[in-house]
């Protein structure tokens, strides 16, 4: 809570916006209070106990205040599409509107669309409109545009899923199945595509086993197949579910890591309009990926469907500039500043799970499914006001959560768990990745410290200064494990179970 006192007459939004441009999010108060004075006790200190309850509060009471400047229009317009509500004001808090990491990425990409930079760190610690407007700048440089071909180095989480030898690698996909009541227009489909596998290069990449390990290679635009995508007709069948299900295993089993393409469609005629399969290997894309195709595949569709030559936005650089840089940073001074804390993780001694017995091996068909669904009241909660007690974010409260359970289950006070990251880190700031398709997350070990005799509050906020410590969210574990010099004195093999 904060008070305020004085002679002018000061609007609490625009103290509000003072406040959140100068410190970082965590000091500014949630809720602001004006008083005729500061009651003092009779040593002239200030009489906390005699200062009242704040009523409302700035982020969650306040009443809508319309964007002034073109900053502010553009950001409350960026942020109400990405948030999905109907109007963003400049005192609203984006994490207590439901942002969260994924989500501030959709920010800043389609920000640039607009023409403006955001860093990433600048929306956590300045997440109002009015305090982030500040922040935000005119985009000066524009990304290499020309067509990538050639080699492309592997990332840490390529050469882990490579290292795995599965048997069957080809198929660890990712998939969606779109659908439309009125149905696709194949010809525009097919053109959207041709544009989608020309503009987002590493939907080219192919994966070719040497004698010493696999390597990458960024096919180029007339390079063989780009992609399939195929036709089938079930509109006159009555019960196509199975039909589908089998045709579209058939797909996915059909990618070739060292030939390609790595991108199959399957186009399903059904009785209830169509249904478009897309499937896309692992190694070439992610969730954060996925958002970007979704966009760029309905603008491209809609252009193409209109008769209007398919233009996307400009492209940010690309997945190979990326692998590079971060082959580079993974043997700089940065990561020799992360060493010792990795180290410490690494040589860590951690309790075993409790087994009824030991396996040489796990299978996925071993394994079961458990879906727990909440109601509207209960997801909105957690979304927009658990986080208000302590400051934290999605990760803190179910990591705690994670942690208290695997505590009251095998009394194992330091549980590690693996963590993944989207990946997209600040960590080469000449770097825009914002519009960038690729395989970018990250994995790394995590301690939660359940410490017997802790009450909720102290392990939630043990948990998240944890986590906070973890230097760049994590990125530099695998560059440490894969790519840096320094693995060949010391390896970093921990695997959580």
């Amino acid at each position: 809570c904060g008070y305020i006192t004085g002679e002018t007459e000061l609007r609490i939004e625009e103290v509000q916006a003072a406040l959140e441009a100068g410190l970082p999010a965590h000091m500014v108060p949630a809720r602001l209070m004006r008083l005729e004075t500061i009651p003092l006790t009779s040593n002239g200190k200030i009489d906390r106990k005699a200062l009242p309850e704040p009523e409302g509060s700035i982020h969650t009471g306040v009443a809508y205040v319309a964007p002034r400047t073109k900053v502010e229009q553009v950001l409350a317009t960026v942020w109400a599409g990405v948030l999905g509500v109907e109007a963003v004001g400049t005192q609203d808090n984006f994490f207590e509107l439901g942002g969260d990491s994924i989500k501030a990425l959709q920010v800043s990409s389609r920000l640039l669309q607009a023409g403006y930079r955001l860093e990433m760190k600048d929306l956590f610690s300045h997440p109002t409109v009015s305090a982030l407007a500040l922040k935000v700048q005119s985009v000066t440089r524009l990304a290499d545009q020309s067509e990538v071909v050639g080699a492309v180095k592997l990332t840490p989480v390529q050469h882990w899923f490579l290292e795995q030898n599965l048997a069957d690698a080809h198929h660890h996909n990712q998939s969606i199945m779109l659908h439309s009541k009125d149905g696709f227009d194949e010809a525009a489909l097919r053109t959207a595509m041709d544009q989608m596998v020309s503009h987002h290069d590493a939907l080219r990449i192919v994966f070719r086993p040497t004698e010493h390990g696999y390597e990458a290679w960024n096919r180029a635009i007339g390079e063989g197949e780009l992609y399939t995508l195929e036709r089938i007709d079930f509109s006159h069948e009555s019960e196509v579910s199975a039909a589908i299900e089998a045709k579209a295993n058939e797909i996915q089993a059909g990618i070739h890591l060292s030939e390609g393409p790595l991108v199959k469609l399957g186009l399903f005629h059904c009785p209830d309009g169509d249904h478009l399969l897309m499937v896309i290997h692992h190694l070439v894309v992610d969730t954060v990926s996925w958002r970007i195709l979704f966009e760029d595949l309905t603008t491209a569709y809609e252009q193409a469907l209109n008769g209007q030559p398919t233009r996307l936005p400009h492209k940010t650089d690309s997945f190979r500039t990326w692998a590079e840089g971060q082959s580079h940073y993974a043997n700089g001074p940065e990561m020799a500043a992360e060493l010792a804390f990795w180290q410490e993780v690494e040589q860590g001694v951690y309790e075993p799970l409790p087994k009824d017995e030991s396996p040489s091996h796990s299978l996925n068909k071993d394994s079961e499914l458990m879906t727990v669904t909440w109601t509207a009241q209960e997801t909105g909660q957690l979304l927009k006001q658990a986080h208000r007690a302590y400051n934290t974010d999605m990760n803190d409260l179910l990591l705690t959560a994670l942690g208290l359970a695997i505590h009251r289950w095998a009394g194992i006070e330091r549980v590690l768990v693996n963590l993944e990251g989207h990946g997209r880190e600040s960590i080469l700031p000449e770097l825009d990745i914002t519009r960038t398709v690729g395989w970018f997350t990250t994995q790394f070990p995590v301690v939660l410290d359940m410490s017997a005799g802790q009450d909720l509050s102290q392990r939630i906020k043990q948990v998240k200064e944890g986590l906070r410590r973890i230097p760049q969210k994590g990125i530099g574990y695998g560059m440490l494990r894969y790519l840096s010099a320094a693995c060949e004195q010391e390896r970093f093999v921990t695997e959580p179970e």
